[in-house]
């Protein structure tokens, strides 16, 4: 599937608007919680967070060098 520059963008911004939610959510939550430390989705968390970032910076990359 091929996304224009703007529809790039727009993705970019979001997946990591997505990852920052997610890691305030899976990763700071385990820390603030009143529940026992689970490492399983502090874990999940991390990689989900690297995941949605270096996807989204991938999308940026793309626009950056579309726009070169």
């Amino acid at each position: 599937m091929r996304f224009n520059q703007k529809q790039r963008e727009v993705l970019a911004e979001k997946l990591i608007d997505l990852a920052n939610i997610v890691a305030g959510a899976l990763v700071v939550g385990q820390f603030i919680s009143d529940h026992a430390f689970n490492i399983l989705s502090f874990i999940f968390g991390l990689l989900t967070t690297g995941v949605l970032y270096f996807v989204g910076l991938e999308f940026s990359k793309q626009r950056l060098v579309a726009n070169s």
